[in-house]
């Protein structure tokens, strides 16, 4: 349940009447973006929600929750799961997206996190880094196969 403001269906009640309809036919989980639309579905929807926050910036393409305030906010507004990219990209802070994970299991060690990446060399690195910490939340891995290295 994700729209960008141009779409003509953005809108915080679009993407709650979405998620139901997802319930509705049986989805097991939602996928949403940003807080203000997780809090808004998850006040209407019983199904766990795995959360992202899209935010950009200019100097990266990493955009999937790609900061540790960003993953507080939509652990705040109730993600039950968290998505974060984490490729080998080079992020806002000059650093590979993936070195924000061992930041962010460090503060949310039982969170689970939708790892996402694009290669098999950075789904193995998730799981390793994942293996390093001591944690009972579980790392789950999506391959974006038409992401460009």
């Amino acid at each position: 349940c994700q729209s960008y403001p141009d779409e003509i269906i953005h809108s915080d009640e679009m993407q709650v009447i979405m998620a139901q309809s997802a319930q509705w036919a049986g989805a097991v989980g939602i996928r949403a973006n940003g807080p203000i639309q997780i809090k808004k579905i998850k006040e209407k929807v019983d199904l766990p929600l795995i959360g992202l926050y899209k935010m950009w910036f200019e100097n990266t393409d990493v955009f999937i929750t790609p900061t540790l305030q960003g993953a507080r906010d939509i652990i705040e507004a109730g993600a039950d799961i968290v998505a974060m990219d984490c490729t080998f990209q080079i992020n806002q802070d000059g650093r590979r997206a993936i070195e924000l994970l061992p930041e962010f299991k460090k503060e949310f060690p039982n969170v689970p996190v939708f790892a996402d990446v694009s290669n098999i060399e950075e789904a193995r690195e998730a799981v390793i880094q994942k293996k390093q910490r001591i944690s009972k939340a579980r790392i789950t891995v999506c391959l974006r196969t038409s992401a460009v290295n």
